[in-house]
């Protein structure tokens, strides 16, 4: 790797070049900060302000930037922990338990001319009993590990079939698993 300078659009950015093959490079390539003209302070504080709870809107307003690029960086920052984390892997004591969710089309009035329904107002009121993703109350199956992470999974159904595959590949052998 050689330096090649500091970069001409963003001063504080190193630039490099691969001795093997040629290719120029600078600080931020191949991270989830890649890809915008941001100065990486700038992204960090995203980052903190993210971690505040604050909306896009009250972001954008106390770095000064527009909400559209806030929209952006907070897109691709959520993308980049989600692809970084990995599978995760419950043990010890993990509580297992389904619920199911009305599915509405909020905003796409197209989308519930198609169904053949009238538009939902307040609430949203769907068929008794247990529910599929087709009918539009998709189960979301969760884990949780005692003291420790949770795992959320959006299912076409709630038969042992769908389920048994991922409580295998999430929980490890010798856990004690409670179904609420």
């Amino acid at each position: 790797m050689i330096k090649r300078g500091k970069d001409e659009t963003y001063k504080e950015r190193q630039r490099y070049q691969c001795k093997g093959c040629g290719v120029n490079f600078d600080d931020l390539t191949d991270t989830i900060f890649a890809g915008h003209h941001q100065p990486l302070r700038v992204w960090i504080l995203c980052l903190y302000f993210m971690g505040l709870n604050l909306s896009n809107c009250q972001i954008a307003k106390e770095l000064g930037l527009d909400k559209d690029d806030v929209q952006k960086m907070t897109t691709q920052l959520r993308q980049g922990i989600v692809d970084g984390r990995g599978e995760v892997q419950l043990s010890g004591e993990v509580e297992c338990d389904e619920v199911y969710v009305t599915a509405g089309h909020k905003g796409n009035p197209d989308a519930v001319k198609k169904k053949g329904r009238l538009g939902r107002r307040n609430r949203l009121k769907g068929s008794r009993g247990r529910g599929t993703l087709e009918k539009e109350k998709p189960p979301i199956f969760g884990m949780i590990e005692r003291g420790g992470e949770v795992v959320l999974r959006m299912l076409a159904n709630v038969q042992r079939t769908t389920i048994e595959p991922l409580v295998k590949a999430t929980i490890m052998l010798g856990s004690q698993v409670y179904k609420s």
